[in-house]
């Protein structure tokens, strides 16, 4: 069993399952999942968001739970509204295996 906390991750109902990359993790006890625009304000406290824009995801943030939205770039800058609230994180610049280019975000 997990130290941490769940990640949450809120699904846009307009991602098609069979291809979104976090599907395998449905399973998984350490993931819960989320359908948009369900959400659960007691279990919001202490949560953090990752996204764009916001200090680096650091060891400090172990404790807190992470939220992460999964959707297009057009469905998740809609869904970031609903949990602005939530402290923001994010991750160093890494390689992906996708090679999609965001025509949003250039």
């Amino acid at each position: 069993m997990s130290s941490f906390p769940a990640t949450i991750i809120v699904v846009h109902p307009r991602e098609r399952r069979s291809k979104c990359s976090v599907e395998p993790l449905r399973d998984d006890p350490r993931f819960e999942f989320w359908k948009y625009p369900y959400r659960n304000d007691a279990a919001l406290p202490g949560c953090i968001r990752l996204g764009l824009g916001g200090p680096l995801l650091s060891p400090e943030d172990a404790g807190h739970q992470l939220l992460v939205l999964d959707g297009t770039w057009r469905y998740a800058s809609v869904m970031e509204a609903d949990y602005e609230s939530l402290p923001v994180r994010s991750l160093p610049p890494a390689v992906t295996a996708y090679p999609r280019v965001s025509r949003t975000y250039e």
